[in-house]
């Protein structure tokens, strides 16, 4: 687990204050948030008509975080999957047993309007995915990232920070942790051996 500590008082009194712990992230949270930087959208570009291009590793990923994929069937019907259960559904502009229908040509026109649109094209018929899962795996994200790019999981254990954000907060480790002299440390900022762990030693944490 890593926390997110403010550096120096914030601006008011009830601004955070310097020590203060802003946020925790454990490890697949890190990994995750790695994981959507590598997959945002704005990595990947655009097919000749303006349709999102439907690159493996995108297509991998949303398949992995989304619960539904919708294909649109004809000029009125959309076909709903639901990639947890593989339960199918039709959605047209009549209202279901649920009060659900969907408009398709107002809702792509719509949304092929927005520069981060997610919408695909297969056969001259447009598809899209919807709602986040609860739960993600997130090592088979990486699977995926590691088989497309030339990125590791490994070299992502950090939670990154802008530069900006850098001048405002310090990211510190304080997981239970075991080193190269048989070192555990139930506290990390007593930790001043030179293990992973350095960046927070005694004297780091004293400055």
């Amino acid at each position: 687990m890593e926390i997110i500590v403010k550096i120096n008082d914030g601006p008011s009194a009830t601004s955070y204050k310097d020590g203060d712990i802003v946020q925790a992230f454990t490890q697949d949270e890190i990994y995750y948030h790695h994981a959507q930087n590598k997959c945002n959208i704005k990595n990947f570009g655009f097919t000749t008509d303006g349709m999102r291009s439907p690159e493996p590793l995108l297509i991998k990923y949303l398949e992995k975080t989304k619960t539904f994929k919708f294909e649109r069937l004809n000029s009125n019907e959309v076909r709903r999957t639901n990639l947890l259960t593989n339960q199918e559904d039709i959605l047209t502009t009549t209202p279901n047993e649920n009060e659900e229908y969907i408009d398709v040509y107002q809702y792509v026109t719509r949304r092929l309007k927005n520069k981060n649109h997610l919408i695909f094209r297969e056969n001259g018929l447009e598809y899209w995915y919807a709602k986040e899962r609860a739960n993600i795996d997130v090592n088979a994200l990486w699977n995926d990232i590691e088989t497309h790019t030339s990125s590791l999981q490994s070299q992502h254990t950090k939670f990154s920070l802008s530069s900006s954000e850098k001048r405002k907060f310090l990211v510190m480790n304080c997981c239970t942790h075991t080193c190269e002299n048989d070192h555990y440390d139930h506290t990390c900022l007593d930790c001043s051996c030179l293990c992973d762990l350095s960046e927070c030693s005694k004297e780091v944490a004293e400055e």
